[in-house]
């Protein structure tokens, strides 16, 4: 079990500020020791149930790990917001508290556990849902498990879930995860993944294999969330799109063009020289996913799959 003297909540809250993007660490009070007991049992059996019977592999760009897998990442540097009050210690004594504001704004991008167990200083990450408003004057808890509340359900309600994203250990450095695009929006990802930025993004679109109206994709170009930022990477680190042709991508597309989900429709340019790039977010992620070879035709029975792995077998 934790340390039943060391178990505390925050909150990574986005800036107030509509023009800024940055992140910060506030405190989540937890008032009554049975509660908080009964809190730390629970995030105990999360991250017991993340990381049992799990190997690690390292995050090769283009891989999807498998169900028994976690990608570890070591001298992993936390963002300055966390680093600030969490350096090699899991006492967050001095942060400042969540406020009501934080939950009706809608503001908190996810839930952090700072505990200890067996002398390891951890982190514990939730990705957090939309709180629930309802009128009151203080924050109050309640746990996703058999809807147990905490406190009186009249005060703003701040849902906690039940499983973990990631698990951080601070002194050794180490990142646990299962999913980029989980910990990208809380985590500085950068640096141990490459993403396009808006204007690499527009570069990207200027390839002679697409014709792109750059003034309709303002929305995949300045507002691509990180995962679609990162598919565009992927695409043009495989160095796809100088060896093929639009008309060799539109005839491959057809495979997958009625597939729920993933339904690929390549639209040429007059000429057939160009891919009209789509001006719709999920239509992009499909194009990318395609030109990344996300997806491949069983060899007996001809059905479509999503591509688990690049790992070469040759």
């Amino acid at each position: 079990m934790f340390d039943k003297y060391r178990f505390n909540l925050a909150a990574s809250v986005k800036s107030e500020n509509a023009d800024e993007d940055n992140l910060t660490l506030r405190a989540i009070s937890l008032d009554d020791a049975g509660y908080t007991n009964q809190l730390q049992d629970d995030w105990y059996k999360q991250y017991y149930t993340f990381l049992f019977q799990k190997s690690y592999v390292d995050f090769r760009l283009g891989d999807d790990v498998e169900e028994d897998e976690l990608v570890l990442i070591e001298d992993f540097e936390l963002p300055p917001y966390i680093k600030e009050y969490v350096n090699d210690s899991s006492d967050i004594s001095d942060l400042p508290s969540i406020k009501r504001r934080h939950i009706e704004r809608k503001t908190i991008k996810s839930i952090l556990g700072v505990t200890r167990y067996k002398n390891r200083e951890l982190i514990l990450f939730q990705k957090f849902r939309d709180s629930t408003q309802l009128p009151g004057k203080q924050p109050t808890l309640s746990l996703d498990t058999d809807s147990l509340v905490f406190k009186k359900v009249s005060d703003p309600l701040l849902t906690l879930g039940n499983s973990l994203i990631a698990v951080y250990e601070i002194k050794e450095k180490k990142l646990i995860f299962r999913r980029f695009n989980d910990v990208s929006y809380i985590l500085e990802m950068d640096r141990y993944f490459k993403i396009l930025s808006s204007k690499e993004i527009k570069n990207f679109l200027c390839h002679n294999l697409f014709e792109a109206d750059i003034s309709k994709l303002d929305n995949i170009i300045n507002d691509a969330s990180p995962l679609l930022a990162k598919r565009f990477a992927l695409v043009e680190d495989s160095g796809i799109l100088n060896r093929v042709s639009a008309e060799v991508v539109e005839s491959v597309s057809l495979k997958y063009k009625n597939v729920i989900g993933y339904s690929v429709n390549v639209e040429l340019s007059t000429d057939r020289k160009k891919i009209i790039f789509p001006t719709q977010k999920a239509e992009a992620h499909n194009l990318l996913r395609l030109l990344n070879q996300d997806f491949y035709t069983g060899d007996f029975d001809g059905d479509p799959f999503l591509a688990r792995s690049k790992r070469s077998l040759k």
